[in-house]
């Protein structure tokens, strides 16, 4: 459990994983929910909705560092 708790204290790791996770989810967006219209100018287009996805999975996960005092 303690190793479990470390990995995931590792900030590059968070990093990683909620981008990929963030991309994974935007694209699922795109493809189930989307902008059948074609008139979103991002949620109609993939190439704009993964990364802004990988952008908000980042920002989740990413969290606050520790208090170095």
């Amino acid at each position: 459990m303690e190793s479990l708790k470390r990995f995931w204290l590792n900030r590059r790791i968070r990093m990683v994983v909620g981008t990929a996770l963030g991309a994974t989810l935007g694209y699922l967006y795109y493809a189930a929910i989307g902008c059948p219209t074609g008139g979103c100018p991002i949620t109609s287009n993939p190439y704009l909705m993964v990364p802004l996805g990988g952008w908000f999975g980042y920002s989740l996960f990413l969290g606050k560092s520790k208090p170095t005092s």
